[in-house]
């Protein structure tokens, strides 16, 4: 589906609602929540070609631990830099790197 500019500058606005309103101190429903409000800015800023400021959102997003999708944060930073820099340039840096450690937790594995 393509997005008009309409539809971006409506994004925006809800946006703006949605961080003023107080989602409690569960951290886990604040966690979710501010994700998932952090996935549409990142999308809105990919859509506008702002790679770098969806790249600091995506950095931004914490609490895996208690709800937010970091595996899909994950994926849409990757996603944003194969736009940024191309895929082979970052399928080419992966294969470069020498030794990926495994790290594992809770909530799932990290590699470095």
């Amino acid at each position: 589906m393509k997005l008009k500019k309409g539809d971006l500058e409506r994004a925006k606005r809800q946006i703006k609602l949605l961080k003023n309103i107080d989602f409690g101190f569960c951290g886990n429903g604040s966690a979710k929540t501010e994700a998932e409000i952090g996935f549409l800015e990142s999308r809105i800023a990919i859509k506008e070609k702002n790679f770098d400021k969806s790249l600091k959102i995506l950095d931004s997003i914490k609490g895996c631990l208690f709800g937010a999708n970091c595996y899909k944060r994950d994926s849409l930073k990757i996603e944003t830099l194969f736009l940024k820099f191309g895929r082979k340039t970052i399928v080419d840096s992966f294969r470069d790197k020498e030794e990926l450690k495994v790290i594992h937790i809770k909530n799932g594995d990290f590699k470095i």
